[in-house]
């Protein structure tokens, strides 16, 4: 029991708690750009789908992008990051939306007036949206 006290009262020196910030930060960045990598890769993928008039595959990797940068976004970016983080959003909420709207079986409009509004919450400035 002592010992697990003595852990309890245990504080970083100045250098070791700068040493720890940093190492969090430099992770938090290469998680930004690899989330925001693996999005990019998911919205070409929606967007291939899209080519293909295949609402059910492009809605889906264009879920899996913004599940991909909403991770980026609570990884504390920096404003310029969370800037860049929401406009990515507004395009594949835009691009979700305009999959709902394909022709045939699965057709939603009200989907895609979600996402659109959604889109804009991101980007008041996105034309598409």
């Amino acid at each position: 029991m002592l010992h697990d006290q003595r852990m309890l009262m245990y504080t970083p020196h100045r250098g070791e708690a700068e040493n720890v910030a940093s190492g969090v930060h430099e992770l938090n960045v290469k998680g930004i750009a690899q989330a925001i990598r693996r999005a990019d890769e998911e919205k070409q993928l929606g967007n291939a789908a899209v080519g293909h008039k295949d609402r059910a595959t492009a809605v889906r990797h264009y879920s899996e992008a913004y599940e991909y940068l909403r991770d980026a976004a609570a990884q504390n970016p920096t404003d310029a990051e969370k800037r860049e983080l929401q406009k990515r959003m507004a395009v594949v909420l835009a691009n979700r939306a305009a999959a709902w709207l394909l022709e045939g079986s699965g057709q939603d409009a009200k989907q895609a007036l979600q996402d659109a509004e959604l889109a804009v919450t991101f980007d008041e400035d996105y034309g598409k949206a």
